[in-house]
């Protein structure tokens, strides 16, 4: 579960670094 969560994050960590425009 707890591993699921932190993988999670870091796609959203990294989706977010490459794609700033959206936010």
């Amino acid at each position: 579960m707890i591993l699921v969560l932190i993988f999670v994050q870091s796609m959203g960590s990294l989706l977010f670094m490459l794609f700033p425009c959206q936010s």
